[in-house]
């Protein structure tokens, strides 16, 4: 799901996506690897739709330093699965545009 090159817009800074972001913890500061980002699109979490851009991951695993990590995304139909690690941190189902979000419409 996204849009099309031609169709982003000369101002847009981003495309309309689902992102499944990769962080590191650097200095002290815990960042868990995982979370769903939904720029102009909507989500199913545990059933409720997101409330926010990003939801953090169910599951909280922090990496600290140089560390390598494994990511894998599953989408089977409408389920979409992140693991790290072969742990599975979030679930989420019912990928779709968000028409009240100035992108999504």
């Amino acid at each position: 799901m996204g849009m099309l090159p031609n169709s982003i817009g000369f101002n847009q800074p981003f495309p309309v996506c689902l992102e499944h972001n990769i962080l590191g913890s650097t200095g002290g500061k815990s960042r868990a690897t995982g979370k769903i980002c939904a720029l102009g699109m909507n989500v199913n979490v545990n059933g409720q739709p997101n409330t926010s851009y990003c939801t953090p991951p169910k599951v909280a695993r922090p990496f600290e330093g140089n560390k390598w990590v494994t990511a894998q995304i599953n989408v089977r139909n409408d389920t979409i699965t992140h693991y790290v690690n072969g742990e599975q941190l979030l679930q989420f189902t019912n990928p779709r545009y968000n028409p009240g979000h100035p992108l999504g419409k």
